[in-house]
């Protein structure tokens, strides 16, 4: 069991690093910008989203558990907990978390 230790850690490593896509290089975005809106959080039910394409909701493992249509994200089969919402519009992406109640 212990000598398993060191390959689960290299794999939740990678799916952190896949989810938060770390390898990409971050760019600084002005002040003035306009951001993906994500209302209402903490939410229940359904979470509504604008500014964006898209939206893809992940647990904390970083499974895709739900994605946006037509500007919201049905979060009824979601257990209570946080996740993490990705948006993305052109080339811009932008993650932020979602309480679920």
């Amino acid at each position: 069991m212990i000598a398993d230790l060191p390959k689960f850690v290299r794999q939740v490593t990678d799916g952190l690093a896949g989810l938060l896509d770390l390898r990409r290089s971050v760019v600084e975005v002005p002040r003035d910008a306009e951001m993906p809106s994500l209302y209402p959080n903490p939410a229940s039910g359904e979470v509504f989203f604008s500014g964006a394409d898209s939206i893809r909701l992940f647990d904390m493992v970083g499974r895709e558990v739900a994605r946006g249509i037509d500007g919201r994200v049905d979060l009824s089969a979601l257990a209570p907990g946080v996740y993490l919402a990705r948006t993305s519009e052109g080339s811009k992406v932008v993650s932020r978390s979602v309480v679920v109640r």
